[in-house]
């Protein structure tokens, strides 16, 4: 991450696991809040703080609400007025890779939800109390949630391999390291342009990069040079939250609740098998509709 302190101190979202254990915690804090005397120390409970502002931390933002409005307001009614959620970005705006104006309609519709957005600020430190900010502020916060860019994790090799911002790997258009042939990288761990812009490593360039990688092997095989990659744009959704969010296919941008249900289409044609995508809309009617989410089991914590 490159942040002193936030290996330790803050969850990440890359696994289940990972989101599991920010929902154990999340439902911890308000727990332990309702029984704090001290009101400081109460605040600090019911402060939380998401670093980036990619669709993973928009979507972390409005999923959180989405929980306060719902079972959260019922179960802590007295807490509501006191809970702080604040997303924090180091560039100037939300959604880089998606339009201006979708941009633009992302930092409102948060605001309108409640949500604190701190744009043009860097993290220097994360404790296990706090968030520092580089204008020297102190977030008093007892979780901080980790969602903006990572460094590319590889295995450690005895060759050379050249690398790009964020340790990712220089390819070739065929995907091949420029140092090794045979050996490919894909996903977030490759650094490849295409038309003048790097992609960036979202999981459908990843999944059609994956394809490219299996014929370019089988080619190999059969003596053939392997082709060059290029990834099809199919488009690009975030949900807010709410029934709202942003989405732009080819040249048509729209916000809104259209784009909310095209995101839920989307990832329930994407689930395998019949059985998975029932039980995920049946879940989602009923959250959706009453508010209401059947577990709040707090398990085991995840050690910060």
């Amino acid at each position: 991450m490159g942040v002193p302190g936030a290996l330790e101190y803050a969850f990440s979202m890359r696994t289940l696991e990972d989101a599991i254990a920010i929902r154990n915690h999340i439902y911890s804090c308000f727990e332990r809040a309702i029984q704090e005397s001290d009101s400081s120390r109460r605040q600090q409970l019911l402060t939380f703080t998401i670093v980036g502002s990619g669709p993973t931390g928009v979507e972390v933002a409005g999923a959180f609400v989405e929980m306060l409005r719902g079972h959260l307001r019922r179960d802590y009614p007295t807490l509501l007025q006191q809970v702080r959620l604040i997303l924090v970005q180091s560039g100037d705006r939300l959604l880089v890779d998606l339009p201006k104006k979708l941009a633009a309609y992302t930092y409102k519709r948060l605001h309108q939800l409640g949500v604190e957005v701190y744009l043009r600020t860097k993290v220097t430190r994360v404790t296990f109390e706090s968030l520092h900010l580089q204008n020297d502020e102190v977030i008093s916060t007892a979780t901080v949630i980790w969602t903006a860019g990572l460094e590319a994790n590889y295995p450690t090799t005895s060759e050379e391999v050249s690398s790009a911002n964020k340790g990712k790997l220089l390819v070739h258009p065929t995907l091949q390291l420029l140092e090794q042939p045979n050996i490919y990288a894909i996903g977030d761990l490759a650094y490849i342009e295409q038309n003048d812009k790097p992609l960036t490593g979202v999981a459908p360039e990843a999944l059609q990069q994956g394809v490219a990688v299996a014929r370019n092997i089988q080619r190999q095989f059969l003596g053939k040079s392997p082709e060059h990659f290029s990834y099809f744009n199919k488009g690009r959704l975030a949900i807010i939250g709410c029934y709202s969010g942003v989405g732009k296919i080819g040249a048509f941008a729209f916000t809104g609740w259209l784009a909310w249900l095209m995101w839920l289409g989307v990832h329930l044609v994407y689930l395998p098998g019949y059985r998975s995508r029932l039980l995920v809309l049946l879940t989602w009617l009923h959250t959706y509709l009453f508010g209401d989410r059947s577990v709040r089991l707090i398990l085991s914590m995840k050690e910060r």
